[in-house]
C-alpha cells in the first residue's frame, strides 16, 4: 500500500508540474524538470516489478538516488530563506557600529 501510494503521489505530482510548465512558460524549464526527477523515479519502480528478485533491487536503489534530487529541488527555496534568517539574526546579535 505503501508503495501504491508513492508512485500515485510521484505522478500526481509529475503531472501537476507538467501542467504548470504549460501554464508559465517563464518556469517551463524548472517545472519540466521537476516533472522528470518526479516521473522516472515512480517509472523505475514499477519497471522494477517485471526484474527477477535480486535484480530488482538495484533497480529501485536507482530509482530512490534519482528520485533523491526532487527533494533537494523543493526544499533548496526554504534552506536559502533559512540561512538569510540566521546570517541576519546573527547579523542583529553583533555589535556593529
Amino acid at each position: 500500500m505503501a508503495t501504491g501510494f508513492y508512485v500515485c503521489a510521484r505522478l500526481s505530482i509529475g503531472l501537476c508540474n507538467l501542467w504548470f510548465a504549460y501554464l508559465f512558460r517563464h518556469f517551463r524549464l524548472y517545472h519540466i524538470w521537476n516533472f522528470l526527477s518526479a516521473t522516472i523515479p515512480s517509472l523505475m519502480w514499477i519497471g522494477a516489478l517485471w526484474v527477477d528478485y535480486p535484480y530488482n533491487l538495484a533497480v529501485q536503489w536507482a530509482s530512490f538516488i534519482f528520485g533523491i534530487n526532487y527533494i533537494y529541488v523543493l526544499s533548496y527555496p526554504r534552506l536559502v530563506s533559512l540561512l538569510y534568517l540566521i546570517c541576519r539574526d546573527v547579523g542583529l546579535w553583533t555589535d556593529h557600529k
